[in-house]
């Protein structure tokens, strides 16, 4: 993980991660900010760091590789495992709104990092990302995670990518089950991927 020393208001820190980053060194470099954010009097601002890890989950892909870290960092905040508004836009706040009291989310994973904080409303979706180039792990089965989560303890919604993403931690465990391969599963490209393995997020 990079090392900064400096420290960082909103605008520098999302210009510093747009300009700097890509999308594995993006999330760590994030973690990195978390106590040095201040706002314009220099007093250290959480909520300005929450706001740049909603503005960047969905273009980081190796989140899963620092779950413990993320965990502390959030629950040294006290935003883990409830809402944080600061992490969501005005589309994904009013979609939090409208959730039921009580969620049913999937995770699609392997048994390596089958708990994780993200988790999607949609089954199809979360099926299809332990088959994606980036994700997939050669000879590991692939699995399908239900679980369910009250909606006190979702810290957000994120649209990006389409994904339904819901952001929690240690939700109820439903049901684990084995996923097949799809039709248009690539193994030649999984195989191009198995030497930088990110964990899926």
């Amino acid at each position: 993980m990079e090392t900064l020393t400096r420290t960082w208001n909103l605008e520098s820190a999302s210009s510093y991660l747009l300009r700097h980053c890509n999308s594995y060194s993006r999330f760590p470099t994030l973690l990195s900010m978390a106590d040095e954010i201040v706002d314009d009097e220099g007093n250290y601002d959480h909520t300005a760091w929450l706001k740049v890890l909603g503005e960047n989950w969905s273009v980081c892909d190796n989140i899963g590789m620092f779950t413990e870290e993320l965990e502390e960092t959030l629950d040294w905040t006290g935003r883990l495992n409830t809402p944080c508004p600061e992490m969501m836009n005005d589309e994904e706040q009013a979609a939090y709104d409208a959730l039921p009291d009580t969620v049913v989310i999937y995770r699609g994973c392997y048994a390596v990092n089958k708990w994780g904080f993200s988790w999607s409303l949609s089954r199809d979706v979360a099926a299809k990302f332990p088959f994606l180039g980036r994700y997939c792990r050669r000879d590991e089965q692939a699995l399908l995670v239900k679980a369910r989560v009250r909606k006190e303890n979702i810290m957000a919604v994120c649209l990006g990518r389409n994904e339904q993403e819901i952001i929690t931690y240690n939700p109820k465990h439903i049901s684990t089950s084995h996923l097949k391969n799809p039709d248009t599963f690539d193994k030649a490209l999984c195989a191009a991927h198995a030497t930088h393995k990110p964990m899926e997020k």
